[in-house]
């Protein structure tokens, strides 16, 4: 008996989709089912060696125009012929893998070549993974949008769009359990982290590791601002993601894959605002300076509502030395309001379960 087979296609530009679905992953293989992969760039390395990753497959990588180091709407509009025919080769290379290849379901985050399949008379479930509704939502609740993200909040509008109108099913892992107003087909999970994490919960009531770890992306930010620091002592600064371009005493380890010892033996973090990252601060009971990319309006909300919550604090390249310090000086006020909040631990498993339910539902 053969058994039934996914397929996941993710965006593999930062490491936060490929994190967040491969605890996904990990709850269908541990569930008998097999897996396979369409990925790029960086989500290529992260799921090169996973044993529970039968096939990897490679997409083209789609980026986003930047200006100054920063994401330019702008840029990535003048790219669009480029980019559109990239997505075109995605799309036959997908129609492609599902000719050699008989799937139960296709699950994606933040990839949109199965909208290529909409008009296929028999296709596998589509599931996706996003929070762009919720996003959408928290914008349109702001007294003001900031200018900074006027245009890119119109991409979060048109990925809300299109997960209203494509996907079968919209997994949407949120930090908070309020009720939202989004489409019937979204279903809303906890926040979903690595497997190999959820149980590794490590606290202490001093600070005595910081560690800094800002995306892997093209936007992510720069230390520079570890310079700044006055000498911290008997506290160790580690940082993932950048080789050594600071002048502080910090220890830096470049891109690194297997970063759990890291991340859990961290009393606070300095992090990019990715819903990835801010999620495994949340579990893990992290308070963490959160610098949200510049223009970015996913990252801005994620992170007005961790610190929202008293989980942490918003800050910028410009600041992050500033608010390193206040994160320091308040430090017991932040531990008790993730002790407060105590996020779930299941998202994964619940997201699991959707599919899986959303998957014999139907069934003729």
């Amino acid at each position: 008996m053969h058994k039934k087979r996914f397929l996941f296609i993710i965006n593999g530009l930062g490491l936060g989709n490929s994190t967040r679905c491969s605890a996904i992953i990990h709850e269908l293989f541990s569930s008998g089912f097999e897996v396979d992969v369409i990925s790029s760039s960086n989500g290529l390395n992260y799921f090169r060696n996973s044993a529970e990753v039968k096939n990897l497959f490679s997409f083209e990588a789609l980026l986003y125009g930047k200006a100054n180091g920063k994401l330019s709407i702008f840029k990535t509009l003048f790219m669009l012929p480029k980019l559109s025919m990239l997505f075109i080769r995605n799309c036959f290379l997908l129609r492609s893998v599902l000719k050699k290849n008989a799937y139960e379901a296709i699950v994606f985050d933040s990839d949109y070549s199965v909208a290529s399949l909409l008009w296929r008379r028999r296709r596998p479930l589509l599931v996706g993974v996003n929070n762009a509704g919720v996003i959408v939502e928290e914008c349109q609740n702001l007294e003001k949008l900031p200018r900074s993200i006027r245009m890119q909040f119109w991409v979060e509008k048109l990925d809300f769009l299109f997960h209203t109108l494509v996907p079968d099913l919209v997994i949407c892992p949120t930090l908070e359990t309020k009720d939202h107003n989004i489409f019937s087909r979204t279903k809303f999970t906890p926040p979903i982290i690595r497997s190999s994490l959820v149980h590794r919960q490590f606290q202490r009531n001093e600070v005595k590791n910081i560690l800094v770890m800002l995306s892997g992306s093209q936007f992510g930010s720069d230390v520079e601002f570890l310079n700044k620091l006055p000498s911290l002592k008997s506290i160790v600064i580690n940082v993932i993601g950048k080789n050594s371009e600071s002048e502080s005493a910090a220890t830096f380890y470049g891109k690194v894959y297997e970063n759990h010892d890291l991340i859990t033996s961290a009393d606070m973090l300095v992090i990019n605002a990715g819903f990835s990252a801010i999620s495994e601060a949340l579990v893990l009971k992290k308070p963490a300076v959160v610098i949200p990319i510049a223009n970015h309006a996913e990252q801005y909300i994620n992170a007005l509502l961790f610190e929202k919550h008293g989980l942490g604090l918003l800050g910028t390249q410009e600041n992050a030395d500033e608010k390193i310090l206040e994160l320091l000086s308040e430090f017991q006020k932040f531990k008790q309001a993730h002790n407060h909040f105590n996020s779930p631990i299941d998202g994964a498993a619940i997201a699991s379960d959707l599919i899986l339910q959303a998957l014999e539902a139907k069934r003729p």
